[in-house]
């Protein structure tokens, strides 16, 4: 009988999402629009000799004089702005290596899920009336669910965010759907003018009507609070605990309601895995998982900042380009290179997964980014090329990976439109 243990944490969390003084706390100084929890599954044959080379690399991280007390990944890893890795210290980078070399040696599979909070929002508030959808336009019967008005209405929010937007989600307004539509015909003004939007502009003119007709409505609430089921079911709907030769426990970080929901998902399966929590300090997988999380938390937050925009300020450039993440993100050194060809290694050899709910689009953006930077086969030959090329080949290659997630999905776009073109970096240096 093998005995499989499951060890999770989460990044970038908030009990709830709120608006005040019309600001989302998930926009604030270190705030995030991008929730990660990371799940490792390990043959508990492994542990013991997994655990001794990892504490061997924390503690080539200790100050020698104190060896008591935990190396905690978010104060260790500088992520912060649009910048990616550029900051992080080398040997913070070193230690990441040696976790994802030791983790792809072994019988591990990691999987990082991502849910964005933008489209947990909308879920939350969205009402959509499929069958009269699909009544009204026989046409759509085979293009239109519940998950593409969801991602269709989420994306635009996220893109074309504005105060107008975002605040009749929130009790204390009223007329809240017509104040919705109202700013939805105002973006959609501005995307008719750009021949780059012509098609998100017809996607405005489809959202607009849906909810003149009242095939969508949405319902306001004086905050979101996070309720734990997504990131459980999209983790239980991959990993499948079907093998009658293998056992399945489970330990989680603890702090947070979590151990609940995910044991009550275990529990309509019929599945009945022992799922206990534990502390990080005392436990050294649960610091492995949470510099799994703390890490990709990090970066996609990074990576979410780099295509957050003042549509007023910066009209003529969410208008007129293709967002791509800044130029910082290609000034690696030659341990960062190292770190990500590492992570791709685990990646192709099928044991990292990223996954996410409707709106999914920065996680693929992540995945996409680790494996353009590793498509180059040594440092120098990566360093050869321009920053702002690599930005606009890496924006190249994440259309497949859009299509390939979303037609999973039977989410179709033109995603020409939204990776191709001139990207703003570019558009800054012609235009300056």
């Amino acid at each position: 009988m093998e005995n499989i243990i499951i060890y999770s944490d989460e990044s970038n969390h908030d009990k709830s999402i709120t608006l005040k003084d019309d600001i989302l706390n998930i926009d604030k100084e270190n705030g995030s629009r991008e929730y990660i929890r990371s799940y490792l599954s390990i043959n508990e044959e492994a542990l013991e000799n997994f655990l001794h080379n990892f504490v061997e690399s924390e503690n080539a991280l200790r100050i020698s004089s104190n060896t008591n007390y935990e190396i905690k990944a978010t104060k260790c890893l500088k992520i912060s702005g649009t910048r990616g890795v550029s900051k992080v210290e080398e040997k913070y980078i070193k230690h990441l290596t040696t976790l994802f070399s030791l983790l792809n040696d072994l019988d591990t599979t990691c999987i990082i899920v991502s849910c964005n909070k933008i489209e947990y929002m909308v879920k939350e508030a969205i009402s959509i009336n499929i069958d009269r959808i699909h009544r009204n336009h026989p046409s759509f019967y085979d293009i239109i669910n519940n998950e593409t008005v969801i991602y269709s209405y989420a994306k635009y929010f996220q893109n074309y965010y504005t105060e107008n937007l975002i605040k009749p989600l929130f009790l204390g307004e009223s007329n809240i759907n017509y104040k919705i539509q109202r700013e939805l015909s105002n973006i959609n003004k501005d995307l008719k003018t750009s021949f780059l939007k012509s098609k998100e502009y017809k996607v405005g003119l489809t959202l607009i009507d849906f909810m003149k007709k009242r095939f969508v409505d949405f319902t306001a609430k004086p905050y979101y609070s996070w309720n734990y089921s997504l990131e459980s079911e999209i983790f239980l709907k991959k990993f499948k605990l079907t093998d009658s030769e293998t056992t399945y426990s489970f330990k989680f970080d603890g702090g947070t309601k979590f151990k609940k929901i995910f044991e009550g998902k275990l529990k309509e399966m019929g599945n009945e895995s022992i799922v206990q929590e534990g502390d990080s300090q005392s436990e050294t997988m649960l610091r492995v998982v949470d510099w799994l999380a703390t890490f990709f938390g990090k970066l996609l937050r990074s990576y979410s900042n780099s295509f957050k925009m003042d549509k007023q300020e910066d009209k003529q450039i969410v208008l007129n380009t293709v967002h791509e993440i800044k130029d910082e993100w290609f000034d690696l050194t030659e341990e960062q290179f190292i770190l990500f060809k590492v992570i791709n290694k685990y990646l192709s050899n099928n044991k990292l997964f990223f996954l996410g709910g409707v709106l999914s689009d920065n996680i693929l953006g992540i995945k996409n980014y680790i494996e353009y930077i590793s498509s180059y086969e040594t440092f120098e030959k990566f360093n050869l090329i321009p920053s702002y090329i690599h930005g606009r080949e890496s924006n190249r290659l994440l259309n497949s990976q859009w299509d390939t997630f979303y037609n999973e999905k039977n989410i179709y776009f033109d995603s020409n439109d939204t990776t191709k073109g001139i990207t703003y970096e570019h558009y800054i240096k012609i235009n300056s």
